[in-house]
């Protein structure tokens, strides 16, 4: 004797007494008529009360949460290179001077570098051209 057992497709529980059947069709807009199943494969699918409910809190518009407002990342802060190079000279740490300077060990790192690899501009510190 066999036994047809229905299982749920989403969660794979086994579906004793009923299932529920989601199947999308394509359907006229003006008088709703189905005029084809959207993809035949979804109409072997089953799944239990508690799939169907979750998957119609998804895909209903009315019952989906409301959108994060995005978070403007924090604003950096300009670092005065002069101090921060005075501490690097001395021996100290990126960590150790960012939490000094109250900023991220990276920009300290990004700083350092910029200061020992700018790029010399053609004119002298004054302003007057080398030659």
């Amino acid at each position: 004797m066999k036994k047809i057992q229905f299982v749920c497709d989403r969660c794979g529980a086994v579906l004793e007494k009923t299932a529920i059947k989601i199947i999308p069709n394509v359907v006229e807009l003006d008088g709703e008529d189905i005029l084809h199943p959207v993809d035949e494969a979804t109409h072997g699918m089953h799944f239990c009360a508690a799939c169907t409910d979750a998957l119609l809190k998804f895909l209903l518009p009315e019952n989906k949460p409301p959108p994060k407002p995005k978070e403007k990342p924090a604003r950096r802060r300009r670092l005065d290179a002069g101090r921060v190079m005075a501490l690097h000279n001395a021996g100290w740490s990126n960590e150790d001077i960012a939490a000094d300077i109250r900023a991220e060990p990276e920009q300290v790192r990004q700083c350092i570098y910029y200061q020992k690899y700018k790029k010399k501009s053609p004119s002298g510190a004054d302003g007057e051209e080398q030659t």
